[in-house]
């Protein structure tokens, strides 16, 4: 046990999370009650993601979950990466907490949008056409291009997420609670989805502070 919170100490300060002011998480207490799915190519969101200790992790770049053609072919669900991750951590696992993480530098969405300039951050998902699902993401102005795409590529991650909770085949009986958090790493700060405002949100310290006490509150249960 000591040898890993040394090694979750040594990875938060090299990869620079102790400028986040977020909150530690104590060794001795048992795993995280959530799926955490973040892009693999931040050093940031993987501290982020040790320091948690989530019960379930799907990381890879990008952070991407598949489109939503594959919540419609359900004979090839089970052979998803991504949905079969989701499906076990949801169904299997009965997590009912997801939390999203996308990073200011990430080099996937940024590359998509230069390959695709005048499409959606994600080319063929079909979820911005659903009106039952739509949701518009209004982006600061002051925001540089590339931090733009960024939050709009987590957004269109969130949706994927709800065309899944939203669909008949996964129905679940208890309400799963999502969060989108973006971490801007010039800044140095923590940025979370709101749906009322429908943008992201710079969290203060006390923001921050309840955001930690709602998750570790569904931890003490475990």
């Amino acid at each position: 046990m000591k040898k890993i919170s040394e090694g979750r100490e040594r990875l938060r300060l090299e990869a620079g999370l102790d400028d986040f002011k977020l909150p530690r998480i104590q060794d001795n207490q048992p795993p995280t009650k959530a799926l955490v799915i973040a892009c693999s190519e931040s050093a940031v969101l993987s501290a982020f993601v040790a320091s948690l200790d989530p019960l379930c992790i799907l990381q890879n770049l990008g952070g991407i979950l598949p489109n939503s053609q594959f919540l419609d072919d359900l004979r090839n669900k089970d052979d998803d990466a991504g949905w079969g991750t989701v499906a076990y951590a949801l169904g299997k696992m009965g997590l009912r907490q997801v939390v999203l993480c996308g990073h200011s530098e990430c080099g996937i969405a940024t590359a998509t949008q230069v390959n695709n300039p005048e499409s959606s951050p994600v080319p063929g998902s079909g979820i911005r056409k659903d009106e039952r699902l739509a949701e518009q993401s209004i982006v600061a102005e002051k925001l540089q291009a590339a931090k733009r795409t960024s939050q709009l590529w987590l957004v269109e991650q969130l949706l994927r997420l709800n065309a899944y909770l939203a669909h008949p085949a996964f129905h679940l009986e208890t309400d799963v609670r999502v969060y989108a958090l973006w971490f801007d790493e010039d800044q140095r700060q923590l940025s979370a989805y709101s749906r009322d405002q429908r943008q992201f949100v710079v969290m203060d310290q006390p923001d921050i502070e309840q955001l930690f006490g709602v998750l570790r509150a569904d931890r003490e249960k475990a």
